[in-house]
C-alpha cells in the first residue's frame, strides 16, 4: 500500500462515492477520487506527503469552463475570485488539483484529473483568469499555513454539497489554507458556503 492510501485509511478520511452515471466525457466531483481533508493537521501532512513543497508552478488552469460568482478582483500585485471548479497547479512535481468549495473540506489530488477536462487558454482569457494566473508562473511553493475555526463556525457555512459529511467531534476545523510562495506572497484558499475563494495575497 502506498503512503497516500495508508494516510487516507489510517485517518479515516472521506472519499466521495460515484452516485451518478455520467458520460465519460463529463467531469464529475463524485468520480474524482480526491480525499476530503477536514482537519488542519491532516491538511499540512497531506500537502507535504504528495510532494507539493519546492514545486515550481509552470502553468495554472481550472477543470472545465469556469463557473464563477462574478468577475475576479484584480489589483496590481494581488487578485481574488470566487468559483466552483477545481484549480490545477501544473508544476515541476506534477499536477495538483485543488478545490475548497465546502466549509472545512479541502479536496486535493495529484495527477488525477485527465487533461481533456482542463479549461482552454481561450476560455481562461475570456473569464479574465489567464492574466491573473500568469502572475504565478515560475513561483516555488515553499510551505503552508492553515487557519483554524471551531465546529460551530464551520457548520454555519456547511451545505453538505456532493454528499460530504462534516463530523462535529473533530479537534479543529479548516478556515483557510495558504500556500507560501518563494517571493513572499501567498496563494489563499477558503470557502463561502459551496463556492471556493482563491486569492493571491501580496507580501
Amino acid at each position: 500500500m502506498d503512503q497516500i492510501k495508508k494516510f487516507i485509511m489510517d485517518n479515516n478520511i472521506q472519499r466521495l462515492e460515484d452516485k451518478f452515471s455520467l458520460p465519460k466525457d463529463k467531469f464529475s466531483p463524485y468520480k474524482w477520487q480526491a480525499p476530503v481533508i477536514q482537519q488542519p493537521n491532516h491538511l499540512k501532512e497531506y500537502v507535504k506527503l504528495i510532494g507539493m513543497f519546492d514545486a515550481v508552478i509552470e502553468e495554472i488552469t481550472v477543470v472545465e469552463y469556469p463557473c464563477m460568482f462574478g468577475l475576479p478582483s484584480i489589483q496590481k500585485n494581488s487578485w481574488t475570485f470566487e468559483f466552483d471548479n477545481p484549480i490545477v497547479l501544473i508544476t515541476t512535481h506534477g499536477k495538483f488539483e485543488i478545490t475548497f468549495n465546502e466549509s472545512s473540506s479541502v479536496r486535493i489530488s495529484k495527477d488525477s484529473i485527465p487533461e481533456k477536462f482542463h479549461c482552454s487558454i481561450e476560455d481562461l482569457a475570456r473569464c479574465h483568469l489567464q492574466e491573473a494566473f500568469s502572475r504565478l508562473i515560475g513561483e516555488k511553493i515553499t510551505g503552508i499555513t492553515v487557519h483554524e475555526q471551531t465546529f460551530d463556525t464551520a457548520d454555519v457555512d456547511f451545505t453538505g454539497s456532493c454528499g460530504i459529511d462534516l463530523p462535529c467531534d473533530l479537534p479543529a476545523y479548516i478556515k483557510e489554507m495558504r500556500l507560501h510562495l518563494e517571493n513572499g506572497r501567498n496563494l489563499s484558499f477558503s470557502s463561502d458556503f459551496d463556492w471556493g475563494i482563491i486569492s493571491l495575497i501580496d507580501s
